[in-house]
């Protein structure tokens, strides 16, 4: 939903008190209850005798009449076109095949429940190597399977196996080498894939029932 930067004129807004401030932002409360969840209010700002008010709105006309029902002005009102901040400034978003993301010397790496749908889990792996730090973590999340299928035929375990058949498995063969780990492939086949691609420190580091977390380190 658009968000939008109303500035408002009000002289003396600076010296309101805690109680002036309070009602009026029941007011407005009020009249946002009134017109639906359509238009949100996030927080506002008072400096000596402006408000700038932060709210999401589906348009610059539901935030004047918002302004007019309460019975406030709305001088300027300004659509946010981008959001800057530390943070963001050290933060980008690619799209890249597994073996191909951009970037090196990377702490941290990621993966759920993706690497048994991947045709080369072992080139994927291995390139998840390339791009960390000396010190660098992968933390692999893959769905909870043991290493033999008897331990396997559980409610669980079955449910894994027909998502493995219908979506996991044909995925896999889709792709370049089409491996093919599928929904239960256990702790032996993953590490497997990891030492095979260069790491040398491997373990469980936490399960669910649904889930287990491995951690692998150069």
């Amino acid at each position: 939903m658009p968000q939008f930067v109303i500035e408002r004129d009000i002289p003396g807004a600076g010296e309101l008190s805690e109680a002036e401030i309070r009602e009026m932002s029941l007011r407005s409360l009020h009249t946002l209850k009134e017109m639906g969840p359509q238009i949100q209010w996030l927080h506002s700002y008072v400096t000596e005798d402006k408000l700038y008010c932060v709210y999401l709105a589906p348009d610059e006309n539901s935030i004047r009449e918002h302004a007019r029902r309460v019975g406030l002005p709305a001088d300027r009102v300004a659509a946010v076109r981008h959001l800057i901040n530390p943070a963001t400034l050290r933060v980008t978003f690619e799209v890249a095949k597994a073996k191909e993301f951009p970037g090196k010397d990377y702490d941290f790496v990621a993966v759920f429940d993706c690497l048994h749908d991947m045709g080369d889990p072992i080139g994927a792996a291995a390139h998840v190597r390339k791009s960390l730090g000396e010190d660098g973590t992968w933390m692999i999340v893959e769905p909870f399977a043991n290493d033999q299928l008897k331990d396997n035929l559980n409610p669980v375990g079955r449910v894994f196996y027909s998502f493995s058949t219908l979506l996991c498995t044909p995925c896999s063969r889709s792709q370049e080498v089409g491996m093919c780990l599928g929904a239960q492939a256990g702790e032996t086949r993953i590490r497997d894939v990891v030492t095979s691609a260069g790491f040398s420190r491997f373990r469980r580091a936490t399960e669910t029932p649904f889930n287990i977390v491995y951690e692998a380190r150069p």
